[in-house]
């Protein structure tokens, strides 16, 4: 407002414009009301009156608003920024559109990234918001800012199964991606699970993914999710075999060997094992009732052989050698070079057998033998010795040892007389039941799981009824040494049945009670980094 008188000023109010729009011509104030001056220069409304109003005596000129602008948007694999600008008027009420928009980068990582180009529009809702009223500034990062954020992905290790004591194939390729964008590929992942150890208890593990590199992705495009697959350990197939075959067949191949007499199992890889007690004496075949020596006998005092592997134990009931008249053994009839069973009182067994445990006893030695009781004919003069072997000390066989019955650490005797005995005793010294025995069949280490078979006899399946028995002596020790690294579990990866006990501190086994169709069973003992399948089966001979 100009008044036109020297220093005086008005003020006004209600002012309007003929239009709000920048691009509508000749626009000027349609309304407005005189006021005195605020600033104590003296005007006073009252003095003056104000023009015709219109495009020449109160024009109106409008110009453009700076728009604010800024993009954001998630990683899409391209420039194009349709739906990612935000276009700020300043108005309030009014909101623009656009269009063209497009950004300077597509990537998460690069700096500086901005809208490089768009074109502003009318607002599509309301006619009167005009994009002309409006304009944009300098495009640069400063003014029109673009942040991508990453992308979402998704990548799932495959699941996988493999056999005890076997690597699995985790390759770097087993797995599934969701969320890459376009053709964009994942070439590999690195993949690990605790559960990849030759040596991993069975049972299931993750398997987790990470790193995944190569292809055409670019990793700091996307926000990466690793999902874990699953591996599964199964036992391996020769556990598997065994389990569902028993061990019998082992064991019975193992004692046909010992019994052969072949001391050498390297090439059957089995070693039968007894938990306690020195090593067995040889055993050699079976006597008949007599006793088969060679022709060449001891006299009535000569001691056994030094070559004998044991002293063999003679019952107080078993009958002395009988002499002969010239104080010498009776000759043995028969071709010179034959062994013969050597006669004496009452039809006993000579020195060397073993008498039944209910047999009578025989008179003593110092006894004169009847016609009737002696069948061997006493020697005359020109009666010729009976040949003798090339070493007299060896030229005696030493009498059929006992103490190698029962081979393993089998607790029960089978054989006759005081082989029953030591049987027993064996047993007894390694905590064994009776009748159970323990073999090493394949000795455990780091990159072997080692195999200890358990025979159960029949009557100990029963239900009902117990049993007991200590491990061989090279796994108890490892057991005893490392008590608290021990971990005993079924072949699944159960705990053990209730019937079924172990104790850490002696390494034995116990049940008082074996329920009906317990049997087989494959106990999974790991002790430190190794691993040791004990089959418990019922014999059934």
């Amino acid at each position: 407002i100009t008044t036109g008188v020297g220093s005086e000023t008005l003020t006004h109010t209600g002012t309007t414009s003929s239009s709000k729009d920048v691009l509508v011509p000749n626009k000027f104030i349609n309304a407005i009301t005189l006021l005195d001056a605020s600033d104590g220069s003296g005007g006073l409304a009252s003095n003056y009156q104000l023009p015709t109003l219109n495009s020449t005596h109160a024009p109106v000129s409008l110009s453009s608003k700076l728009v604010t602008l800024s993009a954001e948007k998630s990683y899409d694999g391209n420039l194009d920024l349709s739906t990612a600008v935000t276009v700020d008027s300043g108005v309030t009420g009014e909101i623009l559109s656009y269009s063209n928009a497009m950004g300077s980068d597509k990537n998460v990582d690069d700096f500086e990234k901005y809208i490089q180009s768009i074109t502003l529009e009318n607002s599509p809702s309301n006619a009167s918001v005009l994009a002309s009223n409006y304009h944009l500034p300098t495009l640069n990062f400063a003014n029109s800012p673009l942040t991508i954020l990453p992308a979402s992905l998704t990548i799932t290790a495959d699941d996988e199964t493999k056999n005890y004591g076997l690597l699995p194939d985790l390759e770097t390729t087993a797995f599934q991606s969701e969320g890459l964008i376009g053709n964009e590929t994942v070439d590999e992942v690195l993949l690990f699970s605790e559960g990849a150890q030759k040596t991993a208890a069975l049972g299931t593990y993750p398997i987790i993914p990470s790193f995944a590199s190569g292809g055409t992705f670019q990793s700091s495009n996307y926000a990466i999710t690793y999902s874990s697959g699953t591996l599964t350990v199964e036992p391996s197939v020769f556990e598997e075999s065994t389990a569902l075959a028993g061990i019998q067949s082992i064991k019975n191949n193992a004692l046909a060997i010992e019994n052969s007499g072949v001391s050498n199992f390297g090439t059957m890889k089995l070693t039968t094992m007894i938990s306690s007690g020195p090593p067995p004496s040889p055993s050699l075949p079976s006597a008949p009732p007599s006793a088969i020596l060679p022709s060449a006998l001891p006299g009535p005092s000569a001691p056994l052989p030094s070559t004998t592997p044991a002293p063999v134990p003679v019952p107080s009931s078993s009958p002395a050698p009988v002499p002969s008249p010239s104080g010498s053994p009776a000759p043995v009839p028969g071709p010179s070079i034959s062994p013969a069973p050597v006669p004496s009182p009452g039809g006993s067994p000579a020195p060397g057998s073993m008498s039944a445990p209910n047999e009578s006893s025989a008179p003593p030695a110092s006894s004169a033998p009847s016609s009737s009781s002696s069948p061997a004919p006493a020697p005359n003069a020109t009666s010729p010795p009976a040949p003798s072997s090339e070493s007299g000390s060896s030229s005696s066989a030493p009498a059929p040892s006992t103490a190698a019955a029962g081979s393993g650490s089998s607790g029960g005797g089978s054989g006759g007389g005081s082989g029953g005995g030591s049987g027993e005793s064996a047993g007894s010294a390694s905590g064994n039941s009776n009748g159970l025995s323990v073999d090493l069949l394949d000795r455990p280490d780091t990159s072997t799981v080692g195999l200890v078979a358990v025979s159960v006899p029949a009557e100990s399946s029963v239900s009902g009824s117990g049993f007991s028995f200590g491990l061989p002596a090279e796994v108890s020790s490892m057991v005893t040494e490392q008590p608290t690294a021990v971990d005993v579990t079924l072949q699944s990866g159960e705990p053990l049945p209730n019937w079924l006990k172990f104790d850490r501190t002696t390494a034995k086994f116990t049940s008082s009670a074996v329920p009906d169709g317990a049997f087989p069973i494959t106990v999974m003992m790991k002790i430190g980094g190794q691993q040791v399948a004990i089959v418990i089966s019922e014999r059934t001979d």
